[in-house]
Parts: structure tokens; sequence; C-alpha cells
């Protein structure tokens, strides 16, 4: 898939651009051309091409028809299915591991500064935080819950797997939380005791749009 990067390159548009023009989520875009992703949902791509104005086949640098546009079958869905499944949660599993060192690091450097570095540090953790759940819960929907092909029992585990990948980088977050709120100033306490019910709300509203839709795919 290099020439999607060289195509879309060639139109002036970043992932980003790409992305908002599509719908497909830019950790998605960012994953193909990379070649992390070797066999992308052919729906996927006939968005992309379409957007660049080109053909599917444009997309790999070769006249062949892409193996990508072959359909469906139970062997891609319950055996290479499983195994990208698989790599899907352990890839959102190690970029939550370095994250959750990376801001305890931060932490313990913040506490030094004080309420208001600790402040910023939670501000910091929270947005990315929010990225990820866009990323990670985008690419779910996309790959698998809006995949009628895909088994109910499935798209549910696949979900709780998510979840349970997630959790450590919310508690983290929430942690520089705690701290930010004994360190407060009282002028600043009932502010820093709100945040983290955003953060709870936060999660709590993407889990149910993720739920929804799997109960309606």
């Amino acid at each position: 898939m290099r020439e999607l990067r060289e195509i879309r390159l060639r139109r002036g548009l970043s992932q980003a651009d790409l992305s908002a023009m599509t719908g497909v989520a830019e950790f998605t875009i960012s994953e193909i051309e990379s070649g992390k992703r070797a066999n992308p949902r052919p729906s996927t791509l006939r968005k992309l091409a379409q957007a660049l104005k080109v053909e599917v086949a444009d997309l790999y640098g070769g006249p062949e028809s892409p193996l990508a546009e072959a359909p469906p079958s139970q062997d891609r869905l319950f055996n290479g299915g499983s195994k990208e499944r698989g790599a899907f949660t352990e890839r959102c599993k190690r970029y939550v591991a370095a994250r959750v060192a990376h801001y305890e690091n931060r932490l313990a450097v913040a506490e030094n500064g004080g309420f208001f570095a600790v402040r910023a540090l939670r501000d910091d953790a929270f947005e990315e935080f929010s990225q990820f759940l866009d990323l990670t819960n985008g690419e779910l929907l996309e790959r698998w819950l809006d995949d009628p092909e895909v088994p109910g029992a499935v798209k549910e585990e696949l979900g709780f797997e998510l979840t349970e990948a997630q959790k450590p980088f919310m508690q983290v977050v929430g942690r520089i939380g705690d701290r930010e709120i004994e360190l407060a100033p009282q002028d600043e306490k009932d502010e820093a005791e709100r945040r983290p019910d955003k953060l709870a709300e936060l999660r709590r509203r993407k889990q149910a749009r993720r739920e929804h839709k799997s109960e309606t795919a």
C-alpha cells in the first residue's frame, strides 16, 4: 500500500484530511500506509480510492486485482480475522503500557512543581486519552462492529477486550487527577474535584455509542 501515501501526498492531503473526507479513522490510514495492516477491508479501500479519484487497484501500485477485493469468507472472519482482532487488542495494550509509564514518570517530576504543574499534566493526559478512545473505538467500529458478517458474540467480546485494554490509561489519568485534588488550594478545590467526573462521563459516552453500534449492526 505504498502507493496510497504517494497518491495522498500528490493530492496535497494529510492523513487527517483524507480521514475527514472518507470517514476512515486517521489511525487506520496510518496503519495501511505503513504496511501494518496488510488486508484492509474492501469498503475502506473503496472509500479511500473514491476520495483520491483513483481505482482501488491503483493503491497497490500494480495492475493486479487487489486481494482485499475478494469476497468475505468464513475463513477470513474466523481464522485470519481472529488473528487480526488479537493483533488489534495487543497493539492497544502495548501502546497503553508505554503511555502509562510515560505519565507515571512525568507525574513524579510534576509533583515537584506543585498544583499547577500537576494540573497541566492532567490536561495533557486527558487530551491524549480522549484521542486514544476516539482512534481505537473508531477502528473497532469500522473494522468489526459495522460489519454485518461479524457475529454479535465476537463484537461483544471485542468490546470487552478493548475496554480492558483502555482501562490502565484511564486509571493513570485518574491518579494524576487525584494528586491534583490533593495539591489544590482551597479556591481551586471544587473545580479539581469535578474534573474526574468529566473523565468518567467521556468514557461512558464513548462506550455507550460503541455498544449501541454493536447491538444495531
